[in-house]
């Protein structure tokens, strides 16, 4: 049975004319650019469902092997179908950054003229992969700065094209724009982004200094009895809301300039997920709000000794202070402590990796448990935080490091006399919050 179903294929061949257009060659499984009796008798097998179908005789990928592709694998045995000719590899000669990835596609050439997309047929590779990794799929991944030639290769056929990669980290500048680097005017302790406006927030002379800027280069100094009353520590924006905290009191505002102040003794980094902002309130307490004002303070529950500085990603709040351990909530009130194995005082989270730093040491993890150590600053470190697509820690002596995937980095040079503590992106600016004003690039 299977020997007349075989040559019945055979014989109709004779009366069956060419496809017009060509793709890779059925049958080929084995990619030397032919196919062998042993090939056809493996389609055969495929087609009488007596082996799992492959890409390499269904090439449409619809599941099965049809009398149409088994008189193609027969062609190819005959050495009746076109011969592949050349590959062009697009996008041609591109560029990356770091941390970014890019997809390719192989187009085929046949000798009748024919083109097959043929991305997934080729095989891939990379002449640096310290520069650039392709994956069999022909998406690119961006490690390192530099130049690497991505191939397709099918059968003899090879082809290539130079990626480069670079920095964007490297290509940063900064310049100071407003606060107190002559002396007097306020520091910061904090910079947030949202509703198309940067917002500052620190002291100047013992009261509370605020300032907002649509571009992150002009700024106004925002005055106000509610402002001047304490100095502020830190603020977080979201739901259409910023919220600043310090002195024992809670400020919200929907545009940096009209404030609304309450008491929920906030003391650390507060962070906004969920729909509710949450901080830590002290004694084993965390304070939550919709708006920014009205708080509610509640005892958490599970892991709490461990709880400082707030953060929200993959729907989990996280949070951190100093120690060996992690603490995770879903609610932002029943906390699940996770030991890791570095000490974290801040953490941030971006393009699948975690970012960690304590004292002057900046830390790396891919599932925020198991961290390395990727490069030690002078300054020790006041803030981190993922940003316009990059990493950033920030500290004393006017340390600034960047890198687009948390694993190489890049020291920007800044004022030594300057103690920064935040960073924020928007509007296609970065900004810089520190003791000595605003910095942007």
């Amino acid at each position: 049975m299977v020997i007349f179903l075989f040559f019945s294929i055979f014989l109709g061949i004779l009366s069956t004319p060419l496809p017009s257009s060509a793709s890779v060659e059925p049958g080929d499984c084995n990619g030397d650019g032919s196919v062998s009796v042993a090939e056809v008798q493996s389609a055969t097998n495929m087609f009488l469902g007596l082996k799992s179908v492959d890409v390499c005789v269904d090439v449409d990928n619809s599941g099965t092997v049809s009398v149409a592709k088994m008189r193609k694998v027969i062609n190819g045995f005959l050495g009746l179908t076109p011969s592949l000719v050349s590959i062009a590899i697009t996008p041609a000669a591109p560029s990356l950054s770091i941390g970014a990835t890019g997809q390719f596609t192989a187009m085929g050439t046949y000798s009748d003229t024919t083109t097959a997309n043929l991305t997934s047929l080729v095989a891939w590779s990379s002449s640096n992969p310290s520069v650039a990794t392709i994956a069999a799929s022909g998406t690119a991944t961006a490690v390192g700065a530099g130049t690497a030639t991505i191939s397709a290769t099918l059968g003899s056929v090879v082809q290539g094209t130079p990626l480069t990669v670079s920095d964007p980290a490297a290509q940063l500048r900064f310049t100071y724009r407003f606060g107190a680097i002559s002396g007097s005017g306020p520091g910061f302790a904090d910079v947030a982004f949202g509703n198309g406006q940067f917002v500052a927030v620190g002291s100047e002379n013992n009261s509370g200094a605020i300032a907002t800027s649509s571009d992150g280069v002009h700024w106004t100094a925002r005055t106000s009895a509610i402002i001047s009353a304490g100095s502020f520590s830190g603020v977080t924006f979201g739901n259409g809301i910023f919220v600043t905290y310090g002195s024992g009191r809670t400020l919200a505002s929907s545009d940096g300039i009209n404030w609304v102040s309450s008491t929920p003794g906030i003391t650390k980094k507060i962070a906004y997920g969920s729909g509710q902002f949450v901080a830590y309130g002290g004694s084993g307490n965390v304070v939550t709000s919709s708006d920014g004002v009205t708080w509610t303070r509640t005892a958490a529950t599970g892991a709490t000794s461990g709880l400082g500085d707030m953060y929200f990603w993959n729907d989990s709040f996280v949070s951190v202070n100093g120690s060996s351990s992690i603490l995770t909530s879903k609610d932002g009130i029943d906390w699940t402590a996770k030991t890791v194995n570095m000490p974290l005082s801040g953490i941030a989270y971006g393009n699948n990796q975690y970012v960690g730093y304590n004292s002057h040491i900046v830390e790396s993890s891919s599932d925020g448990i198991t961290w390395t150590s990727r490069t030690t600053t002078s300054g020790d470190l006041f803030g981190g935080s993922y940003a316009g697509n990059l990493f950033f820690v920030v500290g004393r002596y006017g340390e600034i490091d960047a890198s687009a995937d948390g694993i190489n980095w890049t020291w920007i040079v800044w004022d030594p006399l300057y103690l920064l503590r935040a960073v924020a992106y928007g509007n296609g600016k970065y900004v810089i919050a520190g003791g000595g004003g605003v910095l942007s690039n």
